[in-house]
């Protein structure tokens, strides 16, 4: 698993703000005082009841034309159904969602990607093929060479620690080459 080393200043800003140890894109949006009941995992998304935070990362490039980006949710509860979504910003003021972060904002609306399972390991996997995908959306969903796009996971978690349900993961953008 992938993990990430949080940069001093960003906590003392309030946010968290990681460089990614593999893959392209950025990790952002560790959960901090922001979490729902205290749910604090600072290496990932608000802990789930797995008594961690799920930890989007990502493989391959962020390369359109080769199209073989792979975003991984780990520490998801087992055998739970999730999606992942991007939107075309980040939230910036964070509030609480389920036991979570929403950190991806609706613009120009929340693009999902097929619902899946978590399976006995507890991981979802998008990809490669993201791009192509993005292709069957909406227009304004249509994943371009040089574009800016918020990745992050949602998945049920009925057993979690704050009664909501649902939790994310932390997020992850990623700009768009060639």
């Amino acid at each position: 698993m992938i993990r990430t080393t949080i940069l001093p200043l960003a906590v003392c800003l309030g946010f968290a703000v990681a460089a990614a140890a593999n893959g392209p894109g950025t990790p952002y949006c560790f959960s901090n005082s922001d979490c729902p009941c205290g749910n604090i995992d600072p290496n990932a998304g608000c802990a789930n009841s797995t008594s961690a935070g799920a930890f989007l990362s990502s493989s391959g490039s962020a390369s359109a034309s080769a199209d073989d980006l792979v975003l991984t949710v780990s520490n998801v509860p087992p055998n739970q159904f999730g999606i992942l979504f991007m939107g075309g910003d980040q939230v910036v003021d964070r509030a609480p969602f389920g036991d979570g972060l929403l950190c991806v904002a609706p613009v120009p609306g929340f693009c999902r990607f097929p619902v899946q399972n978590s399976g006995s390991s507890g991981v979802m996997t998008e990809g490669p093929g993201i791009v192509a995908f993005s292709q069957t959306l909406q227009p304004a969903c249509h994943i371009n060479p040089g574009d800016t796009w918020y990745f992050q996971g949602w998945y049920r978690d009925p057993q979690g620690p704050c009664g909501g349900f649902f939790n994310l993961s932390n997020g992850l953008h990623v700009t768009f080459a060639p």
